[in-house]
């Protein structure tokens, strides 16, 4: 099988495992819920810890008898010898090992359970070891949907046995014995059922000698020891709570909790269940197969795990009965170790299949030490979760190490549940916070793609642009992504995906391709943007490229592009206003903002400005500078000269500064000759609308709509001066282009406009000094002079932003970005 076919094949498998993981832990929340509800504390306790007990002996089984079978069985043909002689040694091992694991269970359950529970677990053993013939023959038959289906039978068939066994008054013992049941029709149906049974069936066989082969103990023992050391890890601290504590409502509260955020374990068994036969194939990389395997886990486990960990009390409350109470508040750091768990579990799946089995079993017996020190020091002072949870993520730490999984998704990982960690411990920061960083690392890794190489001299370009220069309102941003990319298309394949919006329409414009993506319509702002930025990792895997390009855009300026991209990504960088935005609405976009950059090896930045922060917050990244240019059509416009005042832009006040130009405007109305003009649309043209009034010039004030081309130059040559009132800029690109037209321009000295209006194009003046902005209006329209003088030292100005020769110095740091992939 080729890898191109193996992939897909992988990917369904994969599907169908977690869907049937969806189920089967939709079925047992549901199960353990109502137990926790129906049952008294100590017959809780009784089940919790007898479970568990059972789920560690089915760990260790499901090594001891599937994988081994599993690898036999995918490497032999039906009926071969060495399928037969594989099939009777796991139910050799079934029959052997499964008597002294039903004893150690027993012995430990007799510590604080009565006789009944102590048979019935004892039985459940036996049951599930031998149910690993059918569970191993349907691995390396890759029968997953068969296998599938199955698990959600055995599940469904445990709950109803168990279920009416509580009813008829066996309580815990009833509930435990009824896992033999969900075992008989796990091993009838892998064996016995028509689609493949009779092969099966043939495989089940006996020789002679089987108990004495060594090469086939030597495996399995591998396996078993790691196994058994898995199981101890992940389970010791719900089966061993009511030896150290007894069967308490405490106990049993926080035996509910563990098992409620188990659910990234059972996640990331399934997926070994899946990958474990397919690391040693040829076909397939292992390095492929481990990436899909941790890029899956990530997909299922951390949107559980961002649910569990911000569910608010209410809600979890619903589910809790009142007798255990106490599980609600440890829930979130239970559903971290279990992510730090499945984490363990991915990391010891990868070292077995290398066969590095001794290197396993130290990692393991290092986790369980770390598992059993955090269990005793968190019973002691911080409480059993938070110790349990600080353990896991350690240990998980160690396991991530010694098998060498991709490093900076999986520390990218342990960085966020340990946040999680923090938050919980400090509630430092809204649930929602913490729910969106997990479930956007859940997409960002998800996504990711094999690298390219570079296709030659013509390079693919996937530059991912927020908004469509065709979009009414738009700003510089995309002039400058339009006037750029028409000017590489004629040396390379330019593709832009960009955001919806009512009326867009997917097209070809100056040889550049314009795709629209999101989420829904795109009516609103917010819309957009959100929906963009959901969509773009799923739409960008489409599209071929040698090279992406990430626009960063408000208000979180990057969403870390290399991280999901998989081949060379270039930030290019006008927007880096998130502290803005953050103190505007009031929520942390300058964290998102601060890992975006962090994120990059290189950056292009539109002005000096610029650069010296993304140096500061990303001292690693190589940054150039590639400035924003101007159409040459605005230097051969011409218009008489009025006498008003023009801003042309997007009519928001937070950014632009339109509140203080009406101030400004205001103050000096009366010197000055003409109105107030305000050329654009935007959010906020109500409000200004309203501010105008309040001021008593809605008389002077003009809003002329959205301009664009040959008449917004007009516009600019036509005015008295050109006002550029914004609070921050990132370029400056309304100054340069009003320079361009022969107008001088009035703004704020702040970084980036420095740049842009020295002292021979226009007049600065103190930050958002209204007063002193008004003044510089009036005595700059009132002196026709000093206009005519300052917009001759505009064009000047303006002629050394030429657009092509800044693609010029664009298109060499696109080839430099691929050279340096290439190289590393």
């Amino acid at each position: 099988m080729t890898q191109a076919a193996d992939e897909p094949a992988l990917a369904r498998a994969g599907l169908l495992v977690a869907g049937a993981t969806v189920v089967v832990s939709l079925v047992s929340y549901a199960y353990g819920i109502v137990l926790a509800h129906g049952l008294p504390s100590a017959e809780y306790a009784v089940f919790a810890s007898g479970q568990t007990l059972l789920l560690l002996a089915g760990t260790a089984a499901s090594a001891a008898v599937p994988w081994a079978l599993a690898r036999a069985v995918k490497a032999h043909p039906a009926g071969t010898p060495q399928r037969r002689a594989a099939m009777a040694h796991a139910l050799a091992v079934g029959v052997l090992g499964s008597v002294p694991a039903a004893l150690v269970v027993a012995a430990v359950t007799a510590v604080y359970a009565p006789f009944p529970a102590v048979a019935a677990v004892a039985a459940a053993v036996v049951a599930i070891v031998l149910s690993g013939c059918a569970v191993g023959w349907l691995q390396g038959e890759q029968r997953f949907a068969r296998l599938a289906a199955l698990r959600v039978a055995e599940v469904v068939t445990r709950v109803g046995a168990g279920a009416a066994a509580i009813a008829l008054g066996f309580g815990a013992a009833g509930a435990l014995g009824a896992f033999v049941v969900g075992s008989v029709v796990l091993s009838v149906g892998g064996l016995v059922a028509r689609a493949g049974g009779a092969r099966a069936w043939a495989d089940l066989s006996w020789r002679r000698g089987v108990v004495r082969d060594r090469a086939q103990w030597a495996e399995t023992a591998g396996l078993s020891a790691v196994q058994a050391l898995l199981g101890v890890v992940t389970a010791a601290d719900i089966a061993l709570a009511p030896v150290v504590a007894g069967t308490g409502p405490d106990t049993a509260a926080y035996q509910l909790a563990a098992a409620l955020g188990r659910v990234p374990l059972f996640v990331a068994a399934a997926l070994a269940v899946v990958a474990f036969p397919r690391l040693p194939n040829r076909a397939v990389t292992k390095e492929a197969v481990t990436k899909e395997m941790v890029s899956t886990y990530g997909w299922l486990a951390l949107p559980a795990t961002a649910v569990l960990v911000t569910a608010p009390p209410q809600v979890v409350s619903w589910l809790v009965p009142a007798h255990l109470a106490g599980a609600t508040s440890l829930l979130p750091l239970t559903a971290v170790t279990g992510l730090g768990l499945g984490l363990m579990t991915l990391a010891a799946t990868v070292l077995q299949a290398q066969g590095a089995y001794r290197k396993t079993v130290a990692a393991l017996a290092v986790a369980a030490v770390l598992m059993a020190a955090g269990t005793a020091v968190g019973w002691h002072s911080w409480g059993i979760a938070t110790g349990v949870c600080l353990a896991a993520l350690v240990a998980a730490g160690v396991l991530i190490t010694a098998a060498r999984l991709p490093l900076p998704w999986a520390s990218l990982v342990v960085a966020l549940v340990a946040g999680v960690v923090l938050w919980q411990a400090a509630r430092w920061a809204p649930a929602w916070m913490v729910a969106t960083v997990l479930v956007g690392v859940v997409v960002l890794r998800g996504v990711r793609k094999p690298r390219q190489a570079s296709a030659g001299p013509r390079l693919r370009v996937l530059h991912l642009g927020f908004e469509d220069p065709a979009l009414p309102g738009s700003g510089g941003g995309a002039v400058r992504t339009h006037e750029m990319n028409r000017r590489l298309a004629r040396n390379h394949d330019i593709t832009v995906l960009t955001t919806r919006w009512p009326g867009c329409v997917d097209r070809v414009q100056d040889g550049v391709r314009y795709e629209h993506v999101g989420i829904g319509s795109g009516r609103t702002h917010l819309g957009r943007i959100a929906g963009y930025a959901v969509a773009l990792p799923f739409v960008s895997r489409r599209h071929a490229a040698d090279l992406v390009v990430e626009d960063f855009f408000a208000p979180v300026s990057s969403i870390g592009a290399p991280l999901w991209t998989g081949r060379p990504t270039l930030g290019v960088v006008q927007w880096l206003n998130a502290g803005e935005k953050s103190r505007q609405y009031r929520l942390p976009f300058f964290l998102v903002e601060r890992a975006g950059v962090r994120t990059h090896r290189r950056l292009v930045a539109v002005s000096e400005g610029i650069a010296r922060r993304l140096r500061a917050m990303n001292a690693s990244a190589e940054v150039e500078v590639v400035a924003n240019g101007v159409d040459a059509a605005a230097f051969e416009v011409t218009a008489p000269r009025g006498d008003d005042v023009v801003f042309v832009g997007r009519l928001e006040i937070a950014q632009k500064g339109l509140d203080l130009l009406l101030a400004a405007f205001a103050g000096q109305a009366d010197r000055l000759p003409g109105d107030l003009v305000l050329a654009g649309t935007g959010p906020d043209e109500r409000r200004l609308r309203a501010a105008a009034a309040e001021h008593g010039i809605e008389r002077r004030v003009r809003f002329a709509g959205w301009v664009s081309g040959a008449a917004k130059y007009r516009l600019y040559a036509g005015a008295r001066v050109v006002a550029v009132p914004s609070r921050f800029e990132t370029f400056g690109m309304v100054a340069l282009e009003a320079a361009a037209c022969g107008s001088p321009v009035v703004a704020f000295d702040i970084d980036c406009l420095r740049e842009v209006v020295p002292e021979s194009a226009g007049v600065l003046v103190p930050a958002f000094d209204t007063a002193a902005y008004g003044r510089a209006l009036a005595d700059l329209a009132t002196d026709q002079a000093r206009v005519e003088r300052l917009g001759s030292g505009g064009r000047h100005l303006a002629r050394a932003y030429s657009w092509d020769r800044l693609a010029m110095d664009q298109d060499r740091v696109y080839r430099a970005a691929v050279r340096d992939w290439q190289e590393r």
